[in-house]
């Protein structure tokens, strides 16, 4: 006699198939196409940003570029600088969590399989003092273990499980 007690979550091995393989390879190669779209954004605005802050503190600086232009004052220069400094830590920031995602791409890449955080079943059976984990999504058993006490109670016939009172077990009266 089995009987499902309850459910928990296990991290459990999973192999990866041939497509499986590919999708990864192809987020890699995404990874890198983010990276340079991020770095490519980041240098339009440092190009444009870095003259116009040096021309407004140096008076002697002089860029083509900026003909015809407007002078930045001080403070609209130690704007943009802020803002390139927080541009610099975000963009660092993006392109070291695609890094790091890559690399674990890479590593299950090379394992052939990841660990992946599955739904079980916990199957109770009363033949033997055990408690089977079974994967819902699969049916399969991946692991077993002794029952704990208060699951033994639970199957007795006319028992409940005994009942916790300010966090302390109450034995059951039968």
């Amino acid at each position: 006699m089995s009987e499902v007690i309850g459910t928990e979550y296990r991290w459990l091995r999973g192999e990866l198939d041939e497509d499986e393989l590919e999708r990864r390879e192809r987020a890699i190669s995404q990874t890198y196409e983010k990276q340079r779209a991020i770095e490519a954004e980041f240098t339009s605005f440092r190009k444009w940003a870095q003259p116009r802050a040096r021309a407004a503190e140096d008076p002697d600086y002089e860029n083509p570029d900026l003909e015809g232009e407007d002078e930045v004052s001080i403070a609209e220069a130690q704007g943009m600088l802020d803002e390139l400094a927080h541009r610099s830590a975000v963009k660092n920031s993006r392109v070291g969590a695609l890094k790091a995602e890559r690399a674990q791409l890479r590593r299950s890449i090379a394992q052939g399989y990841e660990y992946r955080r599955r739904e079980c079943d916990l199957v109770a059976d009363a033949t033997k003092p055990e408690v089977a984990y079974v994967d819902k999504a699969t049916g399969e058993e991946v692991d077993r273990r002794a029952m704990t006490p208060d699951e033994a109670q639970r199957l007795l016939p006319g028992t409940e499980a005994p009942k916790k009172k300010n966090g302390k077990a109450q034995t059951a009266v039968v």
